[in-house]
């Protein structure tokens, strides 16, 4: 009864895909909230891979030597990988929580298997340069393994869902009676960025899929694939986010403009 209360289905109205209503300061922390949802998938890989280079190696022909994004975890960039990790399941954890929809529960998913990929690692290198955690003793090394893999899986793949889900809503938005030409057009537009952003992540993750049932180029397909999908994701939500005035100036009559 209280989740019910809480959650509500989003009515799509003429008023809300032309921005016809105040921009005020709780509408802008949820734009803001998903700008930096964004902004964490596109600096993820950036950051381990220049990060792990910068702070340990000298011969940048190594810049990836890492098989995953996941095994940055065992690396001089472990904290950066569990912050980013830990800050973006929160996030999608709570940034639509009030509505209730396909893509709300997409979020929920993805944001959970964030959380597990943060707080249960892969398996340790080869190398013997990690030690096993306390999750991997009390779980095994196989087992925590086993764990994260699908958690990331399952991340990567609802990462997907949430911007199919974008594309749908902005294509409905376009079929909306009452809207100019061009409010249409823009909408078309940004229905394309999502649609375009869902086939790269799926297509990474076929690449993935394949390269490692095939074993070809398998030592680095993992991190390629993910790095790729990080940047899809990232980048789509920054464009939709930045479309937005997230701090618009307000008028002398105390109101926000639209």
């Amino acid at each position: 009864m209280i989740l019910s209360n809480f959650q509500h289905s989003p009515a799509v109205t003429s008023e809300r895909v032309k921005k016809d209503l105040p921009l005020d300061s709780i509408a802008r922390s949820y734009f803001l909230m998903r700008l930096i949802i964004g902004i964490l998938g596109v600096a993820l890989p950036i950051l381990l891979i220049a990060g792990d280079t910068v702070l340990l190696r000298t011969n940048f022909s190594d810049i990836l030597a890492r098989g995953s994004l996941s095994a940055y975890y065992h690396s001089s960039m472990r904290d950066v990988f569990v912050i980013i990790m830990a800050m973006t399941g929160l996030l999608l954890f709570t940034y639509k929580s009030t509505e209730r929809t396909h893509e709300n529960i997409y979020s929920y998913i993805a944001g959970f298997a964030a959380l597990i990929v943060a707080l249960i690692p892969t398996h340790i290198p080869d190398d013997g340069s990690a030690t096993l955690t306390g999750v991997q003793h009390f779980l095994t090394e196989q087992r925590a393994a086993v764990v994260h893999y699908v958690a990331a899986a399952t991340f990567v793949t609802f990462l997907g869902f949430i911007c199919s889900g974008f594309s749908a809503r902005e294509r409905k938005a376009a079929l909306l009676p009452n809207i100019s030409d061009d409010e249409r057009r823009k909408y078309a537009k940004w229905s394309f960025i999502h649609a375009f952003a869902t086939l790269v992540i799926f297509v990474s993750i076929a690449f993935i899929v394949l390269t490692q049932w095939l074993r070809i180029w398998d030592s680095h397909s993992i991190l390629y694939g993910e790095t790729i999908i990080a940047l899809a994701f990232g980048t789509s939500w920054i464009l939709k986010s930045a479309s937005m005035k997230l701090l618009p100036k307000m008028t002398d009559d105390g109101v926000y403009p639209t």
